[in-house]
């Protein structure tokens, strides 16, 4: 399979983090919506239609990927995927031309009419209406991510998922580390360092130790978790839920909260129902709320507007390159 991800206008409602990346780039369970597409659709060439201003930054990071190349697209038999669409394992895409919705919203699009533009949202939303016309519709399996928190509620459901996938990898003998629950579900991998006095809870999910991941005395990992490659954990708490991207620094308390990645959180401070794009630093004693006190739903801003994330658990969402300063106490919803 051809496969083709499209960014429509929603996709910038995953801001901050998706303001400098495309969507497909962001993190949920053990990798990227763009590595769970690639698994879970089989694809053998990947292609993709970002906002042009993203296109030389997509091109830079995954060379692999023919960005915004209508020649690439014109040689037909493409599949287009929306950008934010995290199928489930077992979805498919049938041969026949049709598209696959997830409510009223289109995840994919199989025997397009055209090729999909890649000159703005506004065309892509427009080619997506047409497809719509013309093409029989199905349900398609999977989530179709509007808005941050929408990843992180759905975050411990994936790492689940990735289970299967990450313990094909090579692996290493856990039997220093004191686990509650099935053992067999602590993949440490053989790269990873692991000091002694280390506990993991696996009773309501995996534990997921990647490679180059040094793990220090007194760290609590709480399944479904996932600590991803080159990070250190500095005897953290690490609740369930949680996903630690490459290149991370963790101390402190971490609750169901998503890393993009080489974020720095080195000392004590709890951050919960959050999400950190890349080159974040939260300084000692950083504090977010994820409940407000009245236990009410959570409104915060996207695009400029109020919006009801219809949680009462939402955190704070940092974009990339964001810094705290020492002790910063953070209300629900806080966009940084």
């Amino acid at each position: 399979m051809r496969l083709c991800l499209f960014e429509d206008s929603k996709a910038p409602f995953l801001e901050p983090v998706a303001l400098t990346r495309p969507a497909f780039a962001l993190r949920c369970g053990a990798g990227t919506i763009l590595e769970r597409q690639w698994r879970a659709l089989g694809a053998r060439e990947i292609g993709a239609i970002v906002r042009p201003y993203l296109a030389d930054l997509c091109r830079g990071q995954q060379p692999q990927i023919a960005c915004n190349d209508a020649a690439w697209r014109a040689q037909g038999n493409v599949v287009y995927a929306n950008a934010r669409w995290f199928p489930a394992l077992s979805a498919a895409i049938s041969d026949q031309p049709g598209i696959g919705l997830i409510g009223d919203e289109i995840a994919y699009v199989a025997g397009a009419p055209t090729p999909c533009p890649d000159e703005s949202s506004e065309a892509v939303d427009a080619w997506l209406a047409a497809c719509r016309k013309r093409l029989p519709a199905v349900v398609a399996k999977g989530v179709l991510f509007t808005y941050l928190w929408d990843i992180v509620r759905h975050n411990g459901a994936a790492l689940g998922e990735d289970e299967t996938w990450f313990a094909a990898q090579p692996r290493t003998d856990s039997a220093a580390i004191a686990v509650m629950g099935p053992r067999e579900r602590l993949i440490v991998s053989a790269e990873a360092t692991i000091e002694p006095y280390v506990s993991a809870d696996t009773r309501l999910g995996p534990v997921l130790i990647g490679r180059g991941a040094v793990v220090q005395s007194f760290t609590r990992l709480e399944g479904p978790c996932s600590i991803g490659p080159d990070c250190w954990v500095l005897g953290a708490k690490v609740r369930a839920e949680t996903t630690i991207g490459p290149c991370c620094r963790v101390g402190g308390e971490v609750e169901a909260s998503v890393f993009q990645g080489h974020a720095n959180k080195y000392h004590d401070g709890f951050l919960g129902h959050s999400y950190l794009g890349e080159w974040v630093n939260l300084a000692a004693g950083t504090q977010t709320s994820d409940l407000r006190n009245d236990y009410g739903m959570v409104r915060t801003t996207v695009a400029g507007a109020r919006v009801n994330t219809r949680q009462t658990k939402v955190g704070a969402f940092f974009g990339d390159h964001a810094r705290t300063g020492l002790g910063a106490l953070l209300n629900t919803g806080s966009v940084v």
